[in-house]
């Protein structure tokens, strides 16, 4: 569901965020690819999440900076 979120809608929901809720959720994204004990499917969708959420902000930098 976030992956679809962040592929389709990320223009629309992200900036309604905070930073602090922002930044809280990249932390989080990045806490639970570390944790061991999820399984490994869980895993691999929190990846896929992380990399989209990473794609578009990077993104969303190159376009702010032009």
């Amino acid at each position: 569901m976030f992956r679809r979120l962040f592929q389709t809608q990320f223009e629309n929901f992200w900036p309604k965020y905070s930073s602090d809720q922002q930044m809280a959720l990249k932390k989080e994204l990045l806490a639970r690819i570390t944790q061991l004990d999820d399984d490994e499917s869980i895993r691999k969708k929190i990846c896929y999440i992380t990399a989209e959420l990473a794609r578009n902000l990077m993104g969303r930098k190159i376009i702010l900076s032009s």
